[in-house]
């Protein structure tokens, strides 16, 4: 894997190091919060979120970059679920937290991740992708029909 370091690359890496950070010091406080699980579920899916972006910010082969992008969706759609998860704890709001609502908060993840992976076969979420016009290391992702929008709205409005 050939990789270009740029800002963008570096900004991730910071924001790695300050999110596991921040999940190791709740590690050891653990106790005083019965939100500090799923604050610590949430930084360190952050981490991990920042972890494969930055891949995606360095990597220069568009082959790589989409296989980073792929990953950063486990990552994306943990961490909005997670932030939720870690709310409700926080509030106190617990209780709606059976184990049929959480195993429905992640349906919709799961299967925005199954159709990422799965993009070749359908092209449901990117139809196409494009260097940046600029000649930067980046590329543009065309979305398909509006269907990765669709899912966003959908995903946002369930969760409201």
């Amino acid at each position: 894997m050939l990789f270009q370091y740029n800002l963008y690359f570096v900004i991730l890496s910071i924001t790695v190091i300050i999110s596991t950070t921040v999940a190791f010091a709740a590690w050891q406080r653990r106790s005083t919060s019965l939100a500090s699980k799923p604050f610590i579920s949430m930084m360190l899916a952050i981490a991990g979120y920042a972890t494969v972006a930055a891949m995606e910010a360095a990597a220069i082969i568009l082959r790589e970059k989409i296989f980073w992008s792929k990953l950063e969706y486990i990552g994306s759609g943990s961490v909005i679920t997670l932030f939720l998860i870690f709310a409700m704890h926080f509030t106190n709001k617990n209780h709606w937290l059976t184990p049929r609502n959480t195993a429905l908060l992640w349906v919709i993840p799961t299967f925005n991740v199954i159709l990422v992976a799965t993009n070749e076969w359908h092209g449901l979420v990117w139809s196409g992708f494009l260097p940046d016009p600029k000649g930067t290391n980046f590329v543009i992702y065309q979305h398909n029909l509006g269907f990765f929008w669709i899912m966003a709205c959908v995903y946002f409005y369930t969760l409201n």
